[in-house]
């Protein structure tokens, strides 16, 4: 997920050691509708939140499964504050999609 803007989807790991790190999550093969006055920025037509998330909005639209990051570390949940204490919480964004 990508609660706070960061460049990519990222989570808190499990790992003592590394407090977080970004994640595996596919990119969106895109393709972009044009700005219309209705819409007035493109917006990512290829976008499947469940399967992948899309660059332009920093993959804040994925909704998947994935809960390893890039090197293998497990994703803490949000939910959790063990090992990390932190304060993006699903109560704290719940736009985000942070309860899974």
């Amino acid at each position: 997920r990508t609660p706070d803007g960061e460049a990519r989807a990222w989570c808190y790991t499990t790992d003592f050691d590394s407090r977080w790190e970004y994640c595996d999550v596919p990119a969106c093969i895109e393709s972009f509708s044009e700005p219309t006055p209705s819409l007035p920025s493109a917006e990512c037509l290829s976008s499947d939140p469940d399967m992948c998330g899309c660059e332009e909005v920093l993959q804040a639209d994925y909704r998947g499964t994935v809960a390893v990051t890039e090197t293998g570390k497990v994703c803490q949940p949000w939910a959790s504050q063990w090992p990390h204490s932190h304060t993006r919480t699903p109560e704290n964004y719940p736009e985000f999609g942070l309860e899974v």
